[in-house]
């Protein structure tokens, strides 16, 4: 899994590896040196596409919910997914 160092900011693959202690988990890195857990800050995996659908569902119930529709709902759907796929590119690029 990657994680980064949070004291120097290195970016390492690491590997659960067991307790240093009672409250401390470590991992070791691919070169072998453990690193407790508590040193490290874990990369977030996100699923962008599960995301874009959860944004887009979101956008279009919302839409139907508050307004009275005079507009074509595949015009709503279309909108919503661009809507979705603007605000998960401003997010990555945070």
């Amino acid at each position: 899994m990657k994680a980064i160092v949070k004291l120097t900011g290195e970016h390492i693959d690491v590997t659960p590896y067991g307790m240093m202690s009672i409250s401390c988990a470590s991992y070791k890195d691919e070169s072998g040196r453990m690193i407790p857990a508590t040193a490290l800050e874990f990369e977030k995996n996100i699923d962008w596409e599960q995301r874009r659908y959860e944004i887009a569902k979101d956008i279009t119930c919302a839409y139907m919910q508050t307004h009275i529709c005079n507009i074509p709902f595949t015009d709503i759907v279309e909108a919503s997914v661009t809507f979705a796929d603007k605000l998960i590119d401003q997010l990555k690029a945070e």
